[in-house]
């Protein structure tokens, strides 16, 4: 099975998915014109790709620094997908939500975004999200 990459840019995180090591890592900023767009081929892989492999474990990893309100119903639609292959194909998911100490805000996102699913969240502070 093939990784999945996306570079980063000045308006879009830096995505990259291990296939060998089950994990996913969202990192960066994200306020990109059109987020459905830039995020559509990440959910179609995995709701495609990884749901029919062999794949037992994911570790979600997010360690965005900022990201837009536009970006917000996105990741909720991840977080369905990421269920979904949990519910449906019998993965393992756990997500990772990394927040720079002291930035109250981006761990109470992340908190918000935890009440959306029942998948385990572990929050992770850092002196810097690199």
């Amino acid at each position: 099975m093939e990784d999945f990459f996306i570079e980063e840019t000045q308006t879009t995180p830096e995505i990259s998915f291990c296939f060998n090591k089950g994990q996913l890592e969202i990192k960066g900023v994200c306020f990109p014109e059109y987020p459905e767009e830039f995020y559509r081929p990440l959910m179609k892989y995995f709701d495609t790709q990884i749901a029919t492999s062999d794949l037992k474990k994911i570790v979600v990893s997010f360690k965005l620094t900022y990201f837009n309100t536009g970006t917000n119903p996105i990741i909720a639609e991840l977080l369905k997908v990421f269920e979904k292959l949990q519910k449906k194909h019998d993965k393992i998911i756990l997500i990772q939500w990394f927040y720079e100490e002291g930035d109250d805000e981006m761990k109470e996102v992340g908190e918000y975004f935890k009440t959306l699913t029942s998948i385990p969240f572990n929050f992770i502070a850092v002196d810097e999200i690199l």
